[in-house]
This record gives structure tokens, sequence and C-alpha cells, in this order.
């Protein structure tokens, strides 16, 4: 089965349980009901504008900050990023995005990234992994590069997981 038909199979167990989208509680509080009633375990975290939950083979993120979306970029950001670098040569450096609208609401679905959170001390950062030219795409394209926003794939290779934050933005 594809991760995609796996996100929107726990999209729609979730779905029984939340009551408040944008309330991180709730989000975990309605997982565990999930996992109680499905044995599908998942896990929840949230970035400045998104909330995301991690199953075993995928990702669901949706906004939950307009504020932050306004600022920093949202799904939608995210997705759009996606479309423009299928016709750039360098999609390969992020991971596929998809959006689905569930109960008068958008979702957006990734496949599961590992190896989130490379310390540059410890390792390498994303420059090492990637050629000098998708490096400036990168730069031209991305912003907040930091390690927890890419992962390596099983041949260590670099997959962006969260590049909805225009360059021009820093911290």
């Amino acid at each position: 089965m594809s991760y995609q038909l796996n996100a929107y199979r726990y999209l729609r167990a979730l779905f029984e349980y939340v009551e408040d989208w944008s309330d991180w509680d709730n989000i975990i509080e309605a997982t565990e009901k999930t996992f109680w009633n499905t044995g599908e375990n998942a896990t929840v975290t949230c970035g400045s504008s998104r909330l995301v939950v991690v199953g075993k083979d995928f990702v669901i993120k949706w906004d939950y900050s307009e504020k932050a979306v306004q600022e920093i970029g949202g799904c939608k950001e995210e997705f759009m990023i996606y479309q423009k670098s299928l016709s750039t040569g360098y999609s390969h450096l992020l991971a596929p995005i998809y959006c689905i609208y569930y109960r008068k609401r958008f979702f957006y679905i990734m496949p599961k990234v590992s190896k989130i959170g490379i310390k540059e001390h410890e390792y390498k950062s994303i420059d090492a992994f990637v050629t000098n030219k998708e490096m400036e795409w990168l730069k031209k394209n991305i912003g907040d590069l930091h390690s927890y926003n890419w992962g390596l794939n099983e041949n260590n290779k670099p997959i962006i997981i969260d590049y909805a934050c225009p360059p021009s933005w820093s911290r």
C-alpha cells in the first residue's frame, strides 16, 4: 500500500477525534485515540505555522497559524514550490507533497523521511550532500535549511521536508 493511501486512511480515522485542528493538545489526544481504535501509531510535531502528524511511512501537514503562514509560508506555499520544482530538474531535493481536500479542509501529504536533525557539528551540513548547482538552486528558492528541515534517504541523498519558507527569511 502506498504512503499516500496510508495517510488518507489515517486521516479518516483521526478526523473522528479532532475537535480543533489548531490545538496541539487536541491533536495529540486524537492521535492517542486513533491508536487505541486502529492500532496505527503516529507522533505529532509542529513548526511555526503548521501542525504535522508523522505515521509509519507518511506525514500529514496542515496550517494552524495564519499569521505565521503570512510571515514564513505554509502548506500551500510549500505545495507551489514543489510544483514549480518539477520543471527545474531539482525536485529530487524536495520530499514530494500532495494536497488533498477532505471534509472541507486542505491537508498535505509527504513520504516520511528518516535521518532528520543531523547536527552540523557531528556530521555535515546539507551543502556537503549536494552539488554546487543544487546548492545555488536551494539558496535561491528555499529558506531556513537548518538540519531539522531535511533528512537523508536510504542512499544518503538529502531530502528537504520543510521548504515553505522563502529564501529571504532568516532566523
